[in-house]
């Protein structure tokens, strides 16, 4: 792809950066309108690619974990000479407000419920930035 200044985005690679600030202007938008393009493209790709692997691969996949009595984490497979990894994290999402009435019942009890709760605490830089 040629920038009207004739440097060819493909070359950004092997070009050096000093040498690059100094182009035109107009030069530097039009890379830039073509890098934004570029890297939406790619990500629509990937996007793609990775709904045609998970057509592909994820009914093979969910019962080779099934016969490892898991239904969350990484198996491999053989799909001809290829080896398939396969991985699905578990992703455990915690209801917050009935975490906090069993952090107040583990209180209650007399125990400390630090020894089975984690707590992480949150700012947001508005509510910082508006902080007296």
């Amino acid at each position: 792809m040629n920038i009207p200044g004739g440097i060819q985005i493909n070359k950004l690679l092997n070009m050096d950066p000093a040498r690059l600030a100094f182009l035109p202007v107009e030069d530097l938008a039009a890379m830039q309108k073509e890098v934004d393009t570029l890297l939406l493209d790619a990500k629509t790709i990937k996007r793609l690619f990775d709904e045609l692997l998970e057509q592909r691969y994820s009914n093979r996949a969910r019962n080779v974990r099934a016969s490892h009595g898991k239904d969350t984490g990484t198996v491999h497979f053989d799909d001809g000479p290829v080896i398939v990894t396969a991985d699905l994290p578990k992703r455990v999402k915690w209801d917050q407000t009935r975490l906090g009435a069993i952090r107040a019942r583990i209180c209650l009890d007399g125990d400390d419920p630090d020894e089975f709760i984690s707590i992480l605490y949150k700012v947001s830089e508005q509510s910082y930035s508006a902080w007296p």
